[in-house]
C-alpha cells in the first residue's frame, strides 16, 4: 500500500493536482446519508 500511495502522490504532483476532489454525494444510499447526517450532528467534519 505504501508503494501505491507513493505512486499516486507522484502522479498527482505530475498532473499538478494538489488534492483529490471530494465526492459530490449525489449517488448516496439512504443509510450512508443517515450515517453522514449523524456524523455532522455530532459536530465532526466529514
Amino acid at each position: 500500500m505504501a508503494e501505491l500511495a507513493a505512486h499516486l502522490a507522484a502522479s498527482r504532483r505530475e498532473a499538478d493536482i494538489p488534492h483529490l476532489p471530494r465526492n459530490a454525494g449525489t449517488d448516496r444510499t439512504p443509510s450512508k446519508q443517515a450515517l453522514l447526517d449523524e456524523i455532522a450532528r455530532s459536530g465532526a467534519d466529514w
